[in-house]
């Protein structure tokens, strides 16, 4: 799998529910990724607080959920689970923004 992506976007912070949710959407595009000779557009990415999966039972912090596109409508999502840790390089790159 091969992905290029980008910054220029705009997010939001919500909750709903149990569950606080970050959604980014791109300006002109996130990029996208390649799998099995199909390009994905990155359409949008969002994290939920707790994540909404699970491992052997165990919840995590943060889950994110990268959405892609294909031109013939086919969606991949890729999904990472994350624990507090060290600073996430994505997250604190566009923490800024956030708008409340």
């Amino acid at each position: 799998m091969n992905y290029i992506y980008t910054y220029n976007i705009y997010a939001a912070c919500k909750k709903e529910g149990v569950f606080v949710v970050i959604q980014m959407k791109w300006v002109d595009g996130g990029g996208y990724m390649e799998m099995n000779g199909t390009q994905y557009k990155l359409k949008q990415c969002h994290w939920h607080s707790p994540s909404e999966h699970t491992i052997d039972g165990k919840t995590f912090d943060l889950e994110a959920h990268l959405v892609h596109e294909s031109s013939n409508g086919m969606i991949s999502v890729i999904g990472i689970l994350y624990q507090i840790g060290e600073p996430d390089y994505f997250l604190s790159t566009v923490s800024c923004l956030i708008h409340n």
